[in-house]
């Protein structure tokens, strides 16, 4: 079985608070022999794809670098 998760938190690094539950529910199928992947918005300093405890994510721009204010920051200024 294939799992896609599309969010628009998913923790940035192993330990992150952001969608901490998402990453455990992961490793959880991983660990029933699911192939997981993850779909997140992208955020300044953190690469376009990357790997969190054996989950491959990838990052996607939702706008321009500059605005880009409204995921993992929480404002829309």
């Amino acid at each position: 079985m294939r799992v896609l998760f599309l969010t628009h938190a998913f923790p940035r690094q192993s330990g992150d608070v952001a969608g901490a539950f998402l990453l455990r529910l992961a490793r959880a199928l991983v660990a029933t022999g699911t192939d997981v992947q993850v779909l997140a918005p992208a955020s300044a300093g953190l690469p376009a794809q990357d790997v969190i405890d054996g989950i491959p994510v990838e990052r996607f721009r939702y706008a321009p670098r500059r605005w880009e204010t409204l995921a993992y920051t929480g404002t829309l200024a």
